[in-house]
């Protein structure tokens, strides 16, 4: 019985992480080639958090999450927009963003208010995918192991 649950296991945990990515994907691959205008960044907020647990980095029982989200306004065909979406996938690039930095801001042609500054796929875009290979593969090599 274990050698078929696992492996199913293992690739059911990958579709469901692959379908829970699947809209950063379709979206990140589409906003390469999106058209872009300029844009200013207006307002920063640190979205940080501590929690209980121990970090594989130290020796300590709590564990700090940094983050910052940075707003930015745009205008396309006369309408102002205002976004803070970095990329699709993670904001690890918003550390070097700073209020009144002009940003250039990809934006979708057919429904402007969706944009981001860091156009294209990401780590973090591909993290399900790479989860459901990962999965789909130790579960075959499981089978075929046995």
């Amino acid at each position: 019985m274990e050698e078929v649950v696992v492996p199913l296991s293992l690739i059911a945990l990958g579709a469901v992480f692959a379908a829970k990515d699947r809209r950063l994907l379709i979206d990140g691959w589409k906003s390469r080639a999106w058209p872009y205008t300029g844009g200013s960044v207006v307002d920063s907020e640190d979205t940080s958090f501590e929690i209980d647990g121990v970090s594989p980095y130290s020796s300590t029982r709590r564990v700090m999450y940094v983050r910052r989200d940075c707003y930015y306004v745009y205008e396309v065909d006369g309408r102002k927009y205002r976004s803070n979406r970095y990329s699709f996938g993670g904001n690890a690039g918003e550390a070097d963003i700073h209020i009144g930095d002009r940003v250039r801001v990809y934006f979708d042609p057919e429904n402007p208010m969706e944009s981001v500054l860091k156009p294209g796929l990401t780590a973090g875009s591909l993290s399900g995918i790479i989860m459901c290979a990962t999965g789909i593969l130790v579960g075959i090599a499981f089978i075929a192991r046995n």
